[in-house]
């Protein structure tokens, strides 16, 4: 017979290597039974650090007052509820309230995640934060803590950005 021979000794490795790598792939219930003993979530096919990564810029940017910076992390459609406040639609309504407010203080920021949840193309965070703030134009500080929750999507080009932010302090008539 012509054509191609091909010594079936050949497959043997590459046979071996793909059933190799296939069963060390973790499992939801892999996951799930990690998740348990661990009592926190574990996250498959997500990048856990971009997401932690972004927590960390987002608290930055409002550290060193830049607006910007800030934006770069929401969606063009995002909705941000703050406390005691009504409800911020789309990026350029919430750039307003964060540039005005960085514009007339000076903030400290630190958040806390205590959870990630993953589903598909969706991440949730749950946070505490502790937050101060003193007017540019002096006064005294003022400080809250407080928890809040994140919804980021994956967008097209793969990138996380905060489509959904709720968030409220511990202390009645606190808040930014």
């Amino acid at each position: 017979m012509e054509g191609i021979h091909v010594n079936r000794k050949s497959y043997f490795p590459l046979l071996f290597l793909t059933l190799f790598f296939a069963a060390c792939q973790p499992t939801q219930e892999k996951a799930d039974e990690l998740s348990e003993k661990r009592g926190e979530s574990v996250l498959i096919n997500v990048d856990e650090e971009a997401i932690r990564y972004l927590i960390m810029k987002y608290d930055n940017a409002i550290n060193s007052g830049d607006a910007e910076e800030f934006m770069s992390i929401y969606s063009r459609t995002a909705v941000a509820m703050p406390p005691g406040r009504p409800v911020l639609f789309g990026s350029e309504a919430i750039r307003e309230r964060i540039s005005e407010f960085l514009a007339e203080n000076t903030v400290e920021l630190k958040t806390d995640i205590k959870e990630i949840i993953v589903d598909r193309s969706n991440v949730m965070v749950w946070y505490t934060y502790t937050e101060s703030w003193t007017s540019k134009d002096g006064g005294e500080q003022t400080s809250v803590e407080g928890k809040g929750v994140q919804i980021f999507q994956q967008q097209a080009n793969g990138s996380w950005r905060i489509a959904r932010e709720i968030w409220n302090t511990n202390t009645p008539g606190g808040g930014s």
